[in-house]
């Protein structure tokens, strides 16, 4: 059976979390944390999508993103996509890195400030490392 379509549509908020396969780590230190960061600006800004917030955890991310001109489910396929490659070319492994399909739920509209660029997003992680 054919799984059902997300819902999207652009100005939608919503949060999106993706997890490690079997709860395994898929950020080991800053620098895969740098990396995912600068892809994730890097894709974010190509598709016109703002994010408001992320946490990225040992094991799983959370991003609160509005989705933009393009499809969330083509800015986020890129983004996994290559942070899997990513990952099992540096630390030498196969398989999934990713639990299932990343989950997605919309949320409210209220007050909210974005962080606009990749280079927003490395000064916080680059903040949080000093």
């Amino acid at each position: 059976m054919a799984r059902k379509p997300r819902i999207e549509y652009p100005g939608a908020l919503v949060h999106v979390i993706a997890r490690g396969n079997n709860r395994q780590e898929i950020f080991h230190d800053d620098e895969d944390r740098r990396a995912y960061l600068e892809r994730l600006g890097l894709y974010l800004a190509g598709g016109r999508v703002t994010i408001y917030c992320f946490c990225l955890m040992p094991n799983h991310v959370h991003l609160l993103v509005e989705v933009g001109e393009r499809s969330l489910s083509e800015v986020l396929h890129r983004l996994l996509t290559w942070h899997a490659r990513y990952h099992s070319v540096k630390y030498g492994r196969v398989g999934h890195l990713f639990q299932g399909r990343y989950k997605v739920s919309h949320q409210p509209r209220g007050e909210i400030r974005a962080v606009p660029t990749a280079t927003d997003l490395l000064t916080l992680l680059t903040d949080r490392a000093a």
